[in-house]
């Protein structure tokens, strides 16, 4: 029988403990209230259902976001940002590091780029789920499946990685790693996971549904 590591336990319960954190904060999973994609020039924001950008509540027109054709889009309108009314903001995106966050009472609101398409993705800090959440279930521990892996290099090596829109994008795969459970070699596909030389591993199973 294998016996659990107390450090690992504590480890893995570390990381439990901070995965909830983000997930109850402003501007976590429990919030996310909606995407909107943006159409090159004027785009009007509010409630209203013919805006360009419809908001799960708020005004029936908040304010615009001006995408020019070269640039920073702006923000104009009814929105905060850092407690400041916003009054032609430039907005930055969350490929250019910390993106512009714009307030609209319990809505928080952000450029996001996927693929060179802009959107604005919304959260609602009210949301009924981020109230309610308490945890989420998940299997004890198995020490049994506490494996060791090595890392293989593949040096100049991409792979076609699709997000939840849909886009298809080549991403660098700087290895496999290599591991044996009930005496089969199994490879997963790594791609870089952080500044400090972390590497990230996409993975699911039949518990992930869809």
């Amino acid at each position: 029988m294998t016996v659990a590591d107390p450090a690992h336990i504590a480890s893995v319960e570390a990381w439990r403990e901070e995965r909830y954190r983000r997930l109850r904060s402003e501007i976590g999973w429990l919030t996310l209230a909606g995407l909107g994609w943006l159409k090159p020039g004027l785009n009007r924001i509010g409630s209203a259902e013919d805006a360009d950008v419809i908001l799960p509540g708020g005004p029936p027109l908040a304010g615009t976001i001006t995408v020019p054709d070269e640039g920073l889009p702006s923000a104009d309108g009814d929105f905060l940002h850092e407690g400041a009314p916003v009054r032609d903001l430039a907005l930055t995106s969350d490929l250019e590091g910390k993106p512009t966050l714009l307030e609209l009472g319990a809505l928080r609101l952000c450029l996001i780029d996927r693929g060179g398409r802009l959107a604005i993705r919304t959260w609602d800090t009210q949301s009924p789920a981020r109230a309610e959440f308490d945890g989420i279930d998940h299997w004890p521990l198995a020490p049994a499946r506490r494996v060791n892996a090595r890392l293989e290099p593949t040096p100049g090596r991409t792979i076609e990685v699709p997000d939840v829109f849909g886009t298809i994008e080549s991403e660098v795969s700087p290895g496999d790693l290599v591991f044996e459970v009930d005496g089969k070699i199994h490879r997963l596909q790594m791609l870089p996971g952080g500044d400090a030389g972390e590497l990230w591993l996409i993975f699911g199973d039949a518990t992930n549904g869809i």
